[in-house]
């Protein structure tokens, strides 16, 4: 027979380990339950450029108000980041190594998890206007063909792999860049480049349809 006072240890043993197995479980619900509120830039400063022959580049710092306690995402890079849902943030920012190297990022609320992913090796170094896709799937950008061409690109994200290329054009000998993009919805994109005559060539297309389609513009897009 075991004896009473053995029986009382192992019941408060019991309890001790459920009451503290219940605030962890709390704690886990409460955690998926937290929410994106909205994107504040909190500050701005002139950091270091990707490419060594530019003079440097515009950065954020851009606190992450949630539902739960807020964060704060630093170097962030132009155009603004995209919020998918209110569960995730995605967007650009320089990597803050010595080396310093622009990624995409992706940021998940409930966890408060910052991820980093390498800019595909292709994109032309003076291209500023990468955009990734509404629900952070594709990105779309300019590639460099070496030496002597460039065509529009479209990865899914972040894996990486080419679902649209498009025309191979001339590539523009000059460190500034003359191209605009941006995404119409989640599967339409635009991508303008500046001729030779001051028109604005435009290639835009579906990545559901994979289509593409190229007319001219008169004038500069506005598009940001």
């Amino acid at each position: 027979m075991i004896p009473t006072d053995c029986r009382l240890r192992r019941a408060v043993v019991a309890a001790v380990l459920l009451a503290l197995a219940i605030p962890s479980c709390s704690q886990s619900v409460a955690q998926e339950s937290v929410r994106l509120r909205s994107l504040e830039v909190v500050d701005s400063m002139w950091g270091p450029h990707w490419h060594p022959m530019s003079d440097g580049a515009f950065l954020q710092v851009i606190e992450v108000r949630t539902t739960g306690p807020p964060d704060t995402l630093r170097r962030v890079l132009p155009p603004p980041p995209i919020t998918v849902g209110d569960t995730m943030v995605v967007g650009f920012m320089m990597d803050g190594r010595e080396f310093h190297d622009r990624v995409t990022f992706r940021y998940k609320v409930a966890e408060r998890v910052l991820e980093q992913f390498e800019v595909p090796q292709d994109v032309w170094y003076f291209f500023h206007d990468m955009s990734l896709s509404p629900d952070g799937r594709y990105l779309l950008y300019l590639a460099m063909e070496l030496p002597d061409y460039e065509h529009l690109s479209v990865r899914s994200w972040p894996a990486g792999d080419e679902v649209i290329a498009g025309p191979q054009r001339q590539l523009h000998e000059t460190d500034v860049d003359l191209h605009h993009a941006h995404w119409v919805s989640a599967d339409s994109f635009e991508l303008a480049t500046r001729t030779s005559n001051g028109t604005w060539e435009r290639i835009s297309g579906s990545v559901a349809r994979g289509t593409i389609n190229v007319d001219t513009l008169s004038t500069e897009p506005q598009w940001h």
